[in-house]
């Protein structure tokens, strides 16, 4: 009798659990995301300072074409004699700086998602021993169940 009260205790858990389970989402706040929990599904896209857009990474490949042929353009100034080799220095100079500010702007990217995953990993972890707290307490009740029922 006492497992029979206990299996349909912690059926009627499982099954609240099941309907109502809670899921994470990430929102903007200050320029920020921060994870939260939420009852309804989260929304595809997540956060746009950390998950950039469509319209970001059509951004980015334009700018990989754009070098694409800026650097054809320079190797055909180098082969051409007319070009005095200033001019080419300095186009080079250029390049380079253009390209130093994107790999700056993709690291910080990539910096931005790295801390929304550290923040993630600590809300995981919150949610555990929570997890642990719940069973210590469903074990507490069903020795309590096996005490009143005889």
């Amino acid at each position: 009798m006492k497992t029979l009260v206990a299996a349909v205790f912690v059926t009627i858990l499982a099954s609240v659990w099941a309907a109502d389970q809670p899921n994470l989402e990430v929102k903007e706040v200050n320029n920020k995301c921060v994870w939260t929990l939420m009852t309804d599904v989260p929304k595809t896209g997540g956060c746009p300072a950390t998950f950039p857009g469509k319209a970001t990474l059509q951004k980015y490949a334009g700018a990989v074409k754009d070098m694409t042929a800026r650097s054809k353009k320079l190797e055909e100034d180098a082969k051409s004699a007319n070009a005095p080799v200033t001019n080419r220095i300095t186009q080079a100079l250029i390049e380079r700086t253009e390209a130093e500010q994107e790999v700056n702007e993709i690291t910080a990217a990539i910096t931005n998602i790295e801390n929304s995953n550290k923040a993630l990993t600590q809300k995981v972890s919150g949610l555990s021993a929570q997890i642990r707290t719940l069973t210590g307490k469903m074990t507490s009740l069903e020795t309590l169940v096996s005490k009143l029922v005889p």
